[in-house]
């Protein structure tokens, strides 16, 4: 069951929505929208009375019961994507939204929260906690995926067959129209009646903005937002409902006093859209998947084929990676450096190569953070890190944090070494259109302040389709550690009155005009999109952030680890007892 925390407070929501969970967090801490949260509501106000954003009553004949409904005139966006490695050859896009449509979501999703919250209490299978919070990096709470491994591990326990399954491309395969479908039923809003009066409801506005936010597209929702996890949420819960009445309809109530096939919710486990089931027979495992594929469907998702198992127990493979490497780290008793150090990373660099879709150099680095090295030992991290980047490209942000930090404990790195590598790797992803791991390594290099100049690079980034890798560059352009000249009259040139209103340019153009890193030869600080931002001071990039520190990075996880062991406790206690975990929502652990 999905409660709403005693201290809920809308304008707070909306604040953590628009300041902690508005661009992906797997940018660099440059990208940043702490203070355009802190003055959404200000900027929300300005944007309606400038007409940047029109509002409209939604007109209904009195016999259909009009309940207020209303709906929003704003333009088609399209968002900047970072693509980041997920498996294999496959990549995960991350946007960067625009900031009409995706302000106005959180609005909506922060003001009628508690509607929202009865959508998302059909929640049957997934212990995560979709709530608002002040704690944490985000506006809503985490995923426990230590909760998640405690309960695949008692479902094991009790089952002779697992299914194991998930759907093809989750979020940007989300039919905007069935958010509707998922909070009123699909039945009741397919009727014509019905439609014609939820015309302009809740709902229907989370639909459009969501189109809004994909030049009008009805298909895909943006990967990054906690809105878009909140949105997936509300979908998953009605799954999870549909998927359970299935079950009841085609194996009988179990209040009907017949021998029930029912699946309990101790023996499924759902991680957003991936699901674990154990069941005691091949036919039942089968008919789960059968009742989840229906369920899906329904609402224009597909089951992923190429990640659907269904094996017996004894067929079952565990990943032991982790398990390998924290005896590794125990049986050092402490002393992590020399012959052991090398051991170690030898052993993870194998380990990566073996499971390389499993974030192995991103444990070893947050087991790293723990010690403090020894000046003889800085050559053989600083050449594990360099690896690092490009066995593990998916772990940039991890390793470019590493190698910061280690800069900052006054070791002496190989600078020219980190610079050659990390330009021509820089350049390679760029030519390949991969942001996520450009950025980083570009952050790498402005962090140590390592000077470099590179003509493909700025040749590249002339084509280049977003506004981070433009920004990172002018910024280490001022800084004088990119020495290259830029495409500046290109940049200056895309950025025009309309574009600033429907793709990514507003972020290059308002971060670039007001810093004076590119020429606003058309005025357009003076645009009423930008004028209530440059007002209020608000900044998207800010060029004081380098990376995080090993202490404050230390502090979060073992603050997260001791909250993650409480509930694992509660959670225990509650298969155990044969209590169905829908949430975890005992009072001493709600934070």
């Amino acid at each position: 069951m999905v409660m709403i925390p005693m201290s809920y407070c809308y304008s707070e929501f909306l604040q953590n929505l628009a300041s902690k969970g508005y661009f992906p967090l797997e940018l660099p801490p440059t990208f940043t929208t702490k203070s355009f949260g802190e003055n959404i509501s200000a900027i929300l106000s300005d944007w309606m009375s400038s007409g940047v954003v029109k509002k409209d009553a939604i007109s209904i004949r009195k016999k259909l019961k009009a309940r207020g409904n209303y709906t929003y005139q704003i333009d088609d966006t399209e968002s900047e994507v970072l693509t980041k490695p997920k498996r294999g050859f496959e990549r995960r896009g991350l946007h960067i939204a625009h900031p009409i449509p995706q302000s106005l979501l959180a609005e909506e999703i922060a003001r009628n929260w508690p509607e929202i919250a009865t959508w998302i209490s059909k929640k049957r299978y997934s212990m995560d906690r979709t709530e608002p919070t002040d704690k944490g990096d985000r506006a809503i709470s985490d995923i426990n995926f230590l909760l998640h491994g405690i309960k695949k591990d008692f479902i094991l326990s009790g089952a002779d067959w697992i299914l194991k399954t998930d759907i093809t491309r989750f979020y940007p395969s989300i039919y905007t129209h069935s958010v509707a479908w998922a909070a009123y039923g699909k039945s009741r809003t397919k009727n014509l009646l019905y439609t014609k009066r939820h015309a302009g409801s809740l709902a229907d506005r989370i639909d459009l903005l969501l189109r809004k936010s994909n030049m009008n597209q009805t298909v895909g929702i943006p990967v990054g937002p906690d809105t878009s996890r909140i949105v997936a949420d509300i979908i998953s819960s009605r799954i999870d409902d549909d998927f359970h009445q299935l079950m009841e309809r085609s194996n009988g109530h179990v209040a009907a006093g017949r021998n029930s096939k029912l699946l309990k919710p101790a023996q499924i486990d759902r991680l957003q859209d991936d699901w674990f089931i154990g069941a005691q027979s091949l036919e039942m495992a089968e008919q789960a998947l059968s009742w989840l594929s229906i369920a899906y469907r329904a609402y224009g998702l597909e089951i992923n084929g190429a990640k659907t198992s269904v094996d017996r127990i004894l067929n079952q493979e565990k990943e032991t990676w982790a398990s390998e490497l924290a005896l590794h780290l125990q049986s050092t008793r402490g002393r992590l450096t020399g012959a052991n150090l090398k051991g170690f990373l030898d052993r993870v660099v194998h380990l990566q190569a073996q499971y390389k879709s499993s974030p192995v150099v991103s444990f070893a680095v947050s087991s790293l953070e723990a010690f403090s090295p020894a000046d003889a030992d800085v050559p053989l991290l600083e050449s594990f890190y360099i690896l690092a980047a490009s066995i593990a490209p998916g772990h940039m942000d991890r390793v470019c944090t590493a190698l910061v930090n280690l800069q900052h404990t006054k070791k002496a790195l190989s600078k020219d070494r980190i610079r050659d590598r990390f330009v021509t790797l820089a350049e390679q992803h760029v030519e390949l259109g991969n942001g996520f791991e450009a950025i980083w390594l570009l952050h790498t290099l402005r962090g140590l302040r390592i000077k470099f100049a590179s003509r493909k690079l700025a040749e590249l980034s002339e084509n280049y389709q977003g506004a981070t890798l433009p920004l990172m560059l002018l910024d280490m352009k001022v800084k004088g550690v990119f020495r290259s000249g830029l495409p500046t009259g290109v940049w200056e040139a895309a950025i025009t009155a309309d574009t600033i209103r429907h793709d990514w340019t507003w972020l290059l153009g308002y971060e670039a005009f007001r810093r004076g890193w590119l020429q606003d030869t058309n005025g357009l600080l003076a645009d009423p999109l930008f004028v209530p931002l440059a007002n209020r001071g608000v900044v998207f990039y800010d060029d004081t952030k380098n990376v995080k520190t090993t202490a404050s990075l230390r502090r979060k996880r073992v603050a997260k680890r001791k909250t993650s062991n409480q509930l694992a406790k509660v959670l225990l206690a509650q298969l155990a007892t044969r209590v169905a975990p829908l949430g975890i929502d005992e009072d001493e652990y709600r934070f």
